[in-house]
């Protein structure tokens, strides 16, 4: 191709590249939709977990410091919420690994965000507060079970099942978005060293 027909390409490149973009935006926001509508309901199943697992510290507690500290309770979880929405809505959702120089964790694969990505991981930090309170009281968080530890405030990545399966469809169409924007990226690219070494071989035909 000469470097009329490779410009033509890439402008059309460039055009299928802002669809892209526009589509994972969009779908990036239905996608942290949903996640702050789940997590009210993740944070009260995981105090109740918490609640339930120090029963005898419960017992013990006076009752001014267990109203008190379910009070405090009550004022964090949404601020809990917002933290985590922030921090979604804050990472880069745009990073694709052909056009970094930085090295990471691919934030999305074709199923949808991938669990030890950066956008995943960013959310995990939203319940800081609501376990300081807790630790705040003595209670113990974490779940030991057959060797493992795990934080029951954690978010895990939505599976299509009950409460989560709407949720894993939005997953899935934000991954599949990222990686369409990603490959439109490359192929922008790609085009532009195309056109730029065609122009280069027909300034030098031409001399």
């Amino acid at each position: 191709m000469n470097s009329g027909e490779v410009e033509k390409s890439l402008n059309l490149a460039r055009d299928e590249l802002k669809a892209k973009e526009k589509t994972l935006l969009e779908k990036k926001e239905a996608f942290i939709a949903g996640i702050q509508a789940m997590l009210p309901r993740h944070i009260d199943q995981a105090i109740s977990g918490v609640i339930s697992r120090n029963a005898d510290l419960v017992q013990k507690l006076p009752s001014g410091d267990l109203a008190a500290m379910k009070r405090a309770l009550s004022d964090e979880k949404p601020k809990a919420v917002e933290k985590g929405v922030s921090a979604l809505r804050s990472s880069d959702w745009m990073w694709c690994r052909s056009s970094s120089t930085a090295t990471q964790r691919d934030p999305f694969f074709i199923g949808g965000v991938s669990e030890g990505g950066p956008i995943w991981q960013s959310l995990q930090s939203y319940s800081r507060d609501v376990e300081l309170i807790l630790k705040k009281y003595s209670f113990m968080i974490d779940i030991h079970s057959s060797g493992y530890t795990m934080n029951p405030f954690q978010v895990p990545i939505p599976i299509g099942y009950g409460q989560t399966k709407e949720l894993n469809e939005l997953n899935k169409a934000v991954g599949q978005a990222g990686t369409e924007y990603c490959q439109a990226k490359e192929n922008v690219k790609a085009l532009e060293q195309q056109l730029s070494e065609t122009k280069a071989r027909e300034r030098y035909d031409s001399a």
